[in-house]
């Protein structure tokens, strides 16, 4: 890229994202910055970066209950909202309920 202020890599995003993921699993971090990654990570359903995005979508998921007294009802709302307002492509909706088979569990 010539111009550096309009070009970006998503995959290295997600990846940062990958990482504060990790670092939410294993330290108590505060509740916005969990909601905000798991946000992020719900929005990404691009084909570039998936693997990297369910990646950090399987270490943020089952760590969220553990992170934040209200972790499940987090979980329901944001998941139940990305489908309503954003699910009208069939990418979108495939990811979230990949999210949703993968972790049904929590």
């Amino acid at each position: 890229c010539m111009l550096p202020k309009l070009c970006h890599d998503p995959t290295t995003k997600y990846y940062g994202h990958l990482v504060l993921s990790l670092i939410i699993s294993k330290f108590p971090i505060h509740k916005k910055i969990v909601i905000q990654v798991f946000h992020s990570l719900l929005k990404a359903y691009n084909a570039d970066c998936r693997g990297v995005v369910f990646s950090a979508l399987e270490v943020i998921t089952p760590a969220m209950p553990a992170r934040m007294d209200d972790g499940k009802a987090m979980l329901y709302h944001w998941t139940k909202k990305i489908i309503v307002e954003e699910g009208h492509t069939v990418s979108q909706l495939l990811h979230i309920l990949n999210l949703i088979v993968k972790q049904y569990r929590v």
